[in-house]
């Protein structure tokens, strides 16, 4: 019985990269072999890489301070170093993708930003960059080009939204504004309203433009 699940399994995880992320063959892996094979260290990220991989995701962020003035930059750059901060922003800019709560992440975003630059105001927007198809590239288009990138607003803060406690933005923005969401925002752990330290970067890595 053992040996019959352990061979699903081996011929079972790997095949899920070859389909959807949400499609059935990958419900299956995470219901039943996803534990398995991490505890035989037999998790791969071959998704990433191969057959198809997929588009790359940067954060951009736009800061109107107090005297008028705006800063814009993008995580990841090249810029940041030393490596192992930069692949630390790379793996934030990619959870934006697949998020739950999709608000409440942006917004602890935006507000590490609006702490460390003293910001009236932050603005992000996703950006995902495609990749190029070999028809492409033999036409003589770039990787840079920008008909390969997308952009997608992901939400604009001022400071006193930034402060407030995530369950009350939830409820102010909450369209229908009944008892039953005031109700959730009450049932919400004070966690929640903890800074993102997961953001935190010394300020020698973080080079911005004026």
């Amino acid at each position: 019985m053992w040996l019959a699940f352990h061979v699903a399994a081996v011929a079972i995880y790997p095949a899920s990269i070859l389909v959807p992320r949400r499609g059935l063959l990958s419900g299956i892996r995470d219901l039943f072999f996803e534990r398995y094979m991490e505890g035989l260290y037999m998790v791969q990220g071959n998704r990433f890489f191969a057959p198809e991989p997929g588009p790359g995701t940067l954060v951009e962020w736009r800061i109107e301070h107090p005297d008028g003035t705006t800063t814009e930059n993008t995580f990841p750059r090249r810029e940041i170093k030393p490596r192992l901060l930069y692949h630390r922003y790379f793996m934030l800019s990619e959870r934006v993708q697949d998020v739950g709560d999709e608000a409440n992440w942006f917004r602890m975003y935006a507000r590490h930003l609006a702490e460390q630059y003293d910001a009236e105001r932050v603005t992000l927007t996703r950006v995902v960059h495609r990749l190029p198809t070999p028809e492409d590239i033999i036409s003589g288009k770039r990787l840079e080009d920008d008909e390969f990138y997308d952009r997608n607003p992901l939400g604009s803060w001022t400071r006193e939204e930034l402060r407030q406690p995530y369950p009350e933005i939830a409820s102010t923005e909450d369209a229908s504004g009944d008892a039953a969401a005031a109700t959730a925002d009450d049932s919400e752990p004070d966690e929640v309203d903890q800074p993102a330290e997961s953001l935190d970067a010394p300020e020698s890595t973080l080079e911005v433009k004026s």
